[in-house]
């Protein structure tokens, strides 16, 4: 009850607002605020959704609306202004208040169909029937199903009781006649209303549902928990839905600035062990240590053996050097001499594939 008080009150206030000072925006932004919270308030009620639900919802309750909206004002009530907020605002809601109800019911009813009767589907769909031709059955129930209310209620409409807007009316002093035709056209505008987003929303349900390829996707439909039902319920799901989503994303930015930190250190220290500078702790890596960078490139200190192996490398060198260029003369047997004549070193052998001293490196002519 106090949270119906404040509600109204609330409501008072934003429209006393707006109709005071004409502000065409601001019945914008009030009416784009109304639709919101009846797409909540509708996918807030069944049992099951499916992720993109609100969206779905949004639009067809938003595109409805504003089509019978624009028919009501621009052909039936004819107000001057056509966009004065007096009559545009009430108007929508009620036509919102009846669609509301309407795409609820509907959904409810197609999400159920959809999971109890997914045997029947998934056999006409094997037998090669499209989406739109498994589904045709289970959306003309959620349909019949949506639009019961609104046509229960203008069947009585008169006998038992009379209807609000029309004892408005009568109340403010208009004609019994006047009353009655403006509540002829409300029931009218939000029968119409309510048929067209239940259409929309069902349709959009059973295609998201049965995929594009022709296949029942049950793995899209999400239980919803017993908690309750309503928009306070849909709210707070929404809010821990993202508050967990938030606390993950800070989780994985820690867990990648930590790998980040730690590629970087690695990368400091590999850099530091090849020798290569850009800000090495150590003078000299393992690299610049090893004996084949001393020999290939010098530096660091050198051992007598080193010293030996070098001799004997460069004197290989020297050999082959003599062996190969045009003008060292004596002829090519006299340098094979001199190439031979000479011990080699154990290095030398290697470097040979393992030769020994007594066989020719070269081949004789």
């Amino acid at each position: 009850m106090l949270r119906c008080l404040a509600q109204l009150a609330l409501l008072g206030l934003a429209l006393a607002l707006i109709l005071r000072d004409h502000l065409w925006w601001l019945a914008l932004l009030f009416g784009a605020g109304m639709t919101a919270m009846a797409a909540a308030e509708a996918v807030s009620r069944p049992s099951a959704s499916y992720e993109g639900m609100l969206l779905h919802v949004l639009g067809a309750l938003g595109a409805s609306a504003a089509l019978v909206l624009a028919y009501a004002l621009l052909v039936v009530l004819r107000p001057s202004p056509l966009w004065a907020a007096r009559w545009a605002l009430p108007f929508l809601g009620l036509l919102l208040g009846g669609a509301v109800g309407g795409v609820s019911v509907g959904l409810t009813a197609m999400l159920e169909e959809l999971g109890s009767g997914a045997d029947r589907i998934e056999v006409l769909l094997a037998l090669g029937a499209s989406r739109r031709e498994a589904t045709a059955a289970t959306v003309q129930r959620a349909l019949s199903a949506a639009l019961t209310p609104a046509l229960s209620h203008m069947g009585a409409v008169g006998l038992a009781a009379i209807p609000a807007l029309m004892s408005g009316e009568i109340m403010a002093g208009a004609s019994a006649g006047e009353a009655a035709a403006l509540q002829a056209t409300a029931l009218f505008c939000t029968a119409a209303c309510t048929g067209l987003a239940a259409a929309a929303a069902v349709l959009a349900a059973a295609m998201t549902v049965v995929d594009g390829s022709h296949r029942l996707r049950l793995d899209r439909l999400h239980a919803r928990s017993a908690s309750g039902a309503g928009m306070g319920a849909w709210v707070q799901a929404q809010l821990l839905r993202s508050l967990r989503t938030l606390q993950k994303g800070v989780r994985r930015g820690w867990l990648r600035l930590q790998l980040a930190h730690r590629q970087r250190a690695f990368a400091s220290q590999r850099r530091g062990g090849l020798g290569l500078g850009f800000g090495a702790s150590r003078s000299q890596g393992w690299l610049a240590r090893s004996t084949m960078w001393q020999r290939f490139f010098g530096g660091g200190p050198r051992s007598p053996s080193a010293d030996e192996d070098a001799d004997d490398g460069s004197s290989v060198a020297s050999r082959l050097r003599a062996v190969f260029s045009p003008g060292s003369g004596g002829g090519r047997d006299a340098d094979d001499d001199s190439v031979l004549s000479g011990g080699l070193s154990d290095d030398a052998l290697a470097y040979g594939g393992g030769r020994s001293a007594a066989a020719p490196l070269l081949p004789d002519d």
